[in-house]
C-alpha cells in the first residue's frame, strides 16, 4: 500500500506592494508554523494564483515570480521537499494575462467556440495565442525549476500533461485555460 504525504498550497496571490497585514503575517508565519508542527511530506502541490491579477501589468512581474518561487521553495524545504521534481505547479486564473483589447477578447471567444473537448486539440496559431497568455506562469516555472521562461510550454502542455512515477501517476490540468 502506497502511503504518500503531501502538502497542497493554493492562492498565494503574492503581492509585495499591496499585500494586507494578514497576508504579510501568513507569508511570514506559515514556514514557522510548518516547522513547529514538524510536518514532513513527500510532495508539494501548488495549484495556481501565484500573483494577484490586479498587478498583472506591473513592470516587476519577473521579481514577483522570483519571490513567489522562493516562497514555494522555502515552504517545500521546511516540510522536507528539496527536490524540485517533487514540487508540482499548475497555473491559476490570476497567473494569466487578462486581455483588455476587444480584438483579443474576440479571438479568445472564437477559439473557445471552435474548441472540441472530445478532440482536445487546438490549431497551432490558437495554441500559441493561448500559451502567450501564461507568460507570468512561465516566469514562476523558470524561477522554480531553473529553466528558461518558455521551457514550460513543452513540459506543461496547454490543457493537460501527466507524469508517471514509480508508485503513482499525476495528471496536471490547466483549468485557467479559458479564463
Amino acid at each position: 500500500v502506497l502511503k504518500m504525504r503531501w502538502l497542497h498550497i493554493s492562492d498565494i496571490h503574492y503581492n509585495p506592494k499591496d499585500a494586507g497585514v494578514n497576508t504579510k503575517k501568513l507569508i511570514k508565519r506559515l514556514p514557522e508554523y510548518l516547522a513547529e508542527q514538524k510536518i514532513e511530506v513527500d510532495h508539494v502541490f501548488v495549484t495556481g494564483d501565484f500573483r494577484h491579477a490586479g498587478r498583472q501589468f506591473d513592470k516587476d512581474n519577473k521579481a514577483v515570480a522570483d519571490d513567489a518561487a522562493a516562497l514555494i521553495r522555502e515552504l517545500s524545504a521546511v516540510v522536507g521537499v528539496t527536490a524540485t521534481a517533487n514540487i508540482h505547479i499548475v497555473p491559476g486564473n490570476h497567473d494569466i494575462t487578462r486581455y483588455k483589447e476587444s480584438k483579443d477578447i474576440r479571438r479568445l471567444k472564437e477559439i473557445r467556440k471552435r474548441y472540441d473537448a472530445h478532440d482536445g486539440s487546438f490549431t497551432d496559431d490558437s495554441q500559441e495565442f493561448l500559451l502567450n497568455r501564461f507568460e507570468f506562469f512561465g516566469c514562476v516555472h523558470a524561477a522554480l525549476y531553473g529553466s528558461d521562461e518558455t521551457a514550460w510550454k513543452s513540459e506543461l502542455m496547454l490543457a493537460q500533461n501527466y507524469r508517471i512515477f514509480d508508485e503513482f501517476n499525476l495528471l496536471y490540468l490547466n483549468t485557467a485555460l479559458f479564463c
